[in-house]
């Protein structure tokens, strides 16, 4: 789910949009609502960031999954052209000649 609402924004862009945000916040609001606020976005941030993480985390386990069952059916491949030119060896028709 892509979202454009900070997508098109530089990273200077958004540090000055959350700072006036701040600014105009902290002039409406007394100590103690600005506390709450305050601890409301870090509590909401550090659950995004777990999210974040998590994602991240479960895209990492399932890219190492089919890294390995691709490194297994190439093993198998490898396997059998082994085989196939061990069986095809032109050396042992003339090894079984003496």
């Amino acid at each position: 789910m892509e979202n454009v609402l900070f997508s098109n924004l530089t990273p200077e862009e958004i540090v000055t949009l959350v700072a006036v945000f701040g600014i105009i916040v902290g002039d409406t609001l007394n100590d103690n609502e600005l506390a709450v606020l305050a601890n409301f976005m870090v509590s909401a941030g550090v659950a995004l960031l777990i999210m974040v993480s998590q994602r991240a985390l479960i895209k990492n386990q399932e890219q190492a999954v089919t890294q390995s069952m691709q490194i297994e059916k190439l093993q198998k491949e490898v396997d059998e052209l082994k085989q196939l030119l061990n069986n095809h060896d032109p050396m042992k028709k003339f090894t079984n000649l003496f």
